[in-house]
């Protein structure tokens, strides 16, 4: 769909006790061409509390033979499972992705569009694929979600926002390494949906004087699973 170089790139996934949404998801990834090459890497951290994930992910072929690294937390927390998959990528790696095992791809080429926005706009720290839509209204965006300005620019269209999940986040290297990793003190939960992970981390490049910013495509790349529809909790 997208045809540029890749630098390399690291995909990482954080899943905990939801075996068949992280199956979906790495089903999108195999329909979706991504496959081994030497342009990215593929890691995920099993942080779930049970064998299930465990042993599926050992026993994958695909997964078998991807550029793969496989790592087992169990129960220390999102923040410490994102910031392992970030601590686990190369050296060489000059993009993170981030997905966690709620979302899945829609469509193929989505790798190579997101290094060519980051190329044309090198102000983006942060770039999502999704677009948080409501599932009762599919053509009403949520408030919280609306972007405050749009760009286009070598015929790309981006949405800048004040707020995006980090359940899928096409992140710069060179960000997070001025910028920092994910607050592990920080616990998820309901409850504390106001000052979850991807509102403080984006409160913190505020605070470094918005020389980032965060954005998303208008055209959705990325389902976020609704968890009402799919009988399940929040990750965490």
């Amino acid at each position: 769909m997208y045809n540029t170089y890749l630098p390399f790139i690291s995909i990482s996934i954080s899943t905990y006790n939801r075996l068949i949404l992280l199956q979906r998801l790495i089903d999108s990834l195999r329909e979706y061409n991504i496959y081994n090459t030497d342009a990215y890497e593929l890691i995920t951290v099993d942080d779930s509390t049970n064998n299930d994930t465990w042993d599926w992910l050992n026993s994958n072929e695909y997964i078998k033979g991807l550029n793969h690294k496989l790592i087992r937390l169990g129960g220390q927390g999102d923040a410490k499972c994102k910031n392992t998959g970030l601590k686990l990528a190369s050296e060489k790696t000059e993009f993170y992705w981030h997905l966690d095992d709620d979302v899945y791809l829609t469509k193929p080429g989505l790798l190579q569009y997101g290094v060519k926005i980051m190329r044309a706009f090198p102000e983006i720290g942060i770039l999502s694929f999704h677009t948080h839509r409501l599932p009762e209204a599919p053509h009403i965006m949520q408030k919280h979600h609306l972007p405050y300005a749009t760009e286009e620019r070598d015929g790309l269209l981006v949405w800048y926002k004040n707020f995006s999940s980090c359940s899928d986040w096409f992140m710069r290297k060179s960000m997070v390494d001025e910028i920092g990793l994910f607050d592990e003190n920080v616990k998820q939960g309901v409850e504390l949906r106001k000052k979850n992970l991807d509102t403080l981390y984006i409160e913190r490049i505020k605070a470094a004087g918005n020389k980032w910013k965060v954005a998303s495509i208008p055209d959705c790349g990325v389902i976020h699973a609704d968890m009402r529809e799919m009988g399940f909790g929040p990750t965490y």
